[in-house]
């Protein structure tokens, strides 16, 4: 479509059906290029990356210092979108600069919801930039 801004995405998720439904949404949507995907946090930081629009980032039960480098060093690759089972009050605490928020398990409503919004926000700030 003509005047259709297209975005790419990396994926941190370690378990396979979630990741699976997230592809699905994704590629559903026909928006969005998943350009790399990982299972953890290290793992990504373990190598260089291709920056992209949108981070999709599973929180799993770590250390706390490693949300200080999902803060500090995962927002270079691109906006977070943080996929989780942990309640937004949890999330917040952990002050990861994030710009949508999907409780486990959403729908694909739900999905397409905040993503329209993260599109948005990012359509936005590359309008100022």
């Amino acid at each position: 479509m003509e005047g259709t801004k297209y975005f790419t995405c990396g994926i941190i998720e370690d378990e396979a059906l979630a990741y699976s439904l997230l592809e699905k949404y994704i590629l559903r949507m026909g928006l969005i290029e998943i350009k790399w995907s990982k299972p953890s946090v290290n793992d990504v930081l373990a190598d260089a990356h291709e920056k992209v629009d949108i981070v999709f980032l599973d929180l799993i039960n770590s250390p706390l210092p490693i949300y200080t480098k999902i803060d500090n060093q995962i927002n270079q690759y691109g906006g977070i979108v943080i996929t989780t089972a942990h309640n937004e009050r949890y999330v917040d605490s952990l002050g990861i600069d994030y710009l949508q928020l999907l409780n486990k398990p959403f729908s694909y409503q739900i999905f397409e919801q905040a993503i329209n919004e993260v599109m948005t926000q990012l359509q936005s700030v590359s309008k100022i930039a």
